[in-house]
């Protein structure tokens, strides 16, 4: 936004993951608030992952261990790099939210 903090991305909602905990752009001030953002969100408390959304800027992003885009049309798409910092793409939480996501459509589209 015009100062500084991440909202999201094109068309996306952005997570970090940091130490573990699953985290996300408040969106009350700005941004879209996607249903694929809520889905993850969900079903990350619902495996027992800590979420949390604040601000935060991109000395956040290049301090976490993994970070993900989603939206409904792509699920959970894995950030492999920003400028020059490189992730674990897919990371381990990144991964298993993926897998939980796509086992879901997979059983909506039956």
């Amino acid at each position: 936004d015009t100062e500084g903090v991440v909202v999201e991305g094109t068309m996306s909602n952005l997570f970090l993951v940091r130490n573990g905990v699953v985290q996300t752009p408040d969106l009350s001030r700005c941004g879209v608030a996607g249903i694929m953002r809520e889905r993850v969100i969900l079903l990350a408390r619902e495996l027992g992952m800590a979420v949390r959304e604040g601000e935060y800027r991109l000395d956040d992003l290049q301090g976490a261990d993994e970070l993900f885009l989603t939206n409904s049309l792509v699920g959970i798409w894995p950030v492999h790099r920003v400028g020059a910092r490189r992730y674990r793409s897919p990371g381990e939480i990144t991964r298993e939210l993926q897998q939980k996501i796509e086992q879901i459509r997979i059983g909506f589209s039956l």
